[in-house]
């Protein structure tokens, strides 16, 4: 809900969303609930969907949706050949193997081009720090970058976080509850105030990307 909600209500009509990676269809479940025209899911191996779709099922018939269209193909590779989107989601695992390309400089810089409005996983800021500025230095392509901070149980130390970034990320928390309610979305844990709360950040991070997020 973090890595999917903070950036579908920061624009204020995510028409067209693109979800790179994704492949359990839990992204895609919840940006359905936004109303979108048309979900691409760039999703580079097969069985991923396949077994999860078969004995995870958290996608709940999001693959089944007829606004959904699954592209088996390497995410950067379909990034530089496809349109523009409203909204960019990066739904991948840690930058290893073969997602290290959804990691990189040119990656971002292409995505830039791409969206009006883009988020991924950023790490944890904790232990896993040479990741974590590894993704910020390699994501300065994007105007404007916002780090914001979640809980993840499963994660290591289960502080976790996501990098918001686009032409435009401010919200008033006025607007942002209106588009709230009007979306008429069901959540379990986001919320207005979650996502808001979420962007402050404790002072040693803060400090830390001080000179970072210029």
């Amino acid at each position: 809900e973090m890595l999917v909600h903070v950036p579908m209500f920061i624009h204020d009509n995510p028409e067209r969303v693109l979800i790179i990676g994704g492949g359990d269809g839990g992204a895609a479940r919840e940006v359905l609930k936004h109303d979108p025209e048309k979900v691409v899911i760039a999703e580079v191996d097969r069985d991923v969907v396949e077994l999860c779709r078969k004995y995870i099922k958290i996608d709940e018939g999001a693959f089944d949706d007829g606004r959904v269209e699954l592209k088996i193909t390497d995410g950067k590779e379909f990034v530089k050949k496809c349109e523009k989107f409203d909204v960019i989601i990066v739904d991948s695992t840690d930058p290893v193997s073969v997602s290290m390309s959804l990691f990189d400089e040119e990656f971002f810089s292409l995505a830039s081009e791409k969206c009006d409005v883009f988020s991924c996983q950023s790490q944890s800021p904790l232990v896993q720090k040479e990741y974590f500025y590894s993704l910020l230095k390699n994501s300065s392509a994007f105007k404007n970058r916002r780090i914001y901070l979640s809980y993840v149980p499963t994660y290591p130390l289960s502080l976790w976080s996501f990098l918001l970034a686009g032409s435009k990320l401010d919200i008033e928390f006025d607007e942002l509850k209106a588009r709230f309610r009007d979306r008429e979305i069901k959540t379990k844990y986001y919320n207005p105030e979650i996502h808001f709360a979420s962007f402050s950040l404790p002072e040693w991070l803060k400090e830390e990307l001080k000179d970072v997020l210029k």
